[in-house]
Formats: C-alpha cells, structure tokens, sequence
C-alpha cells in the first residue's frame, strides 16, 4: 500500500459531523485520521484545543500530518490531504522524508512564500 489520506472528523457536543469545504470547527473536539488504501485506519489523533508547543517550528496541520506519519515516512509513500494540511513547508519537510503530497494549497496561507 503506497497511499494514505487525512482527514478531520469534528465531534459538538449533540451530533458528530464530517468537515465540509469552507467549515472550520470553532469549538469542540477534532480527531486528526490517517487512513491507508482502502480506507484502513491506521492512527488518530484527538485534538481539543491549544496543545501546540510555542518552540515547534511547524504549523498545527503540519504537526499533524508529520506526528500521524512518522512511522512511514522514508518509504516513498503519498500522502493525499485536503488543503486544512497542505503548505509549502510541510511538502519540503516530507520530500527530506522520501515522502509524497497530493493537495490544493490555498493561496492565502500565511506561511507559504507569496510567489506561490
């Protein structure tokens, strides 16, 4: 199996939801899913708020992706993401990794270079 994907799953307080484009959850608990072909589960992650160390150089989505992954990274696998996780920087730190991304980047991202 050479593909995996991420996705987000938001959990509120009376109903679990799936993310649509352009929803961003404000409150609540996400779980962070890696999923290899198939559409086998192969980690997670819950995130309920603000556990980023202010040291770490990475954004939250990079952190997620790269902590999700790091057990199958230099394996010259693909990672397929939405563009919640998709930066420049993040494809720089996964190709020193042997490591692919398929995604859209937005444009307006503040950390992506503005020639991009």
């Amino acid at each position: 199996m050479r593909h995996m994907s991420l996705s987000r799953v938001g959990l509120n307080l009376n109903n679990i939801y799936q993310t649509k484009h352009n929803k961003r959850f404000k409150f609540g608990i996400k779980l962070f899913k890696l999923c290899l072909e198939g559409g086998y589960l192969y980690d997670f992650k819950v995130y309920c708020g603000q556990d980023r160390d202010p040291a770490e150089e990475h954004t939250v989505p990079s952190q997620v992706v790269l902590n999700l992954t790091k057990n199958l990274l230099n394996s010259g696998r693909t990672i397929v993401v939405d563009n919640y996780y998709t930066s420049v920087e993040l494809a720089h730190k996964l190709l020193e990794t042997n490591t692919y991304i398929i995604g859209t980047l937005r444009s307006n991202r503040k950390c992506n270079p503005k020639n991009v």
